[in-house]
């Protein structure tokens, strides 16, 4: 009976860490799904990075020349094409919330592809002058 005791107690606490009832005390702020707060780093707006994080996580399925699906005319998996799309994509996925299709973005995506998009679809890495790294 006592082992049946812990063994009940053992599978609520790991219930309740499953569900995040229960913290492992790391720091939540780091995370940025539970922090939607946290601004996204200017050096993180770039097509690579989206394109890893957003595109190819939750795009490809049906706007990818490499699954050979390109839903609306629209692919993502080159900058020219992303960016080509780029005001399609913003009233889809940022203003509509309509895509991806049978699914949502996590926040970091919406805000990483939100912010990328505001700032113009930039190609590469923003390069950030020494100077400023002196501040």
């Amino acid at each position: 009976m006592h082992h049946l005791v812990r063994y009940v107690l053992l599978l609520l606490t790991l219930g309740l860490v499953a569900c995040g009832a229960i913290s492992s005390g790391g720091d939540s702020s780091k995370d940025p799904d539970t922090n939607p707060q946290k601004p996204v780093d200017p050096q993180e707006l770039h097509y690579p990075n989206v394109d890893a994080e957003v595109f190819s996580v939750s795009c490809y399925r049906c706007h990818s020349h490499l699954f050979g699906v390109t839903r609306g005319g629209v692919a993502l998996d080159s900058y020219a094409e992303a960016s080509f799309n780029a005001a399609r994509i913003y009233q889809a996925a940022i203003v509509e919330k309509r895509m991806p299709l049978g699914g949502m973005l996590t926040v970091r995506q919406y805000e990483l592809l939100k912010a990328w998009l505001e700032a113009g679809a930039p190609a590469f890495e923003a390069r950030v002058a020494p100077d400023a790294l002196a501040d």
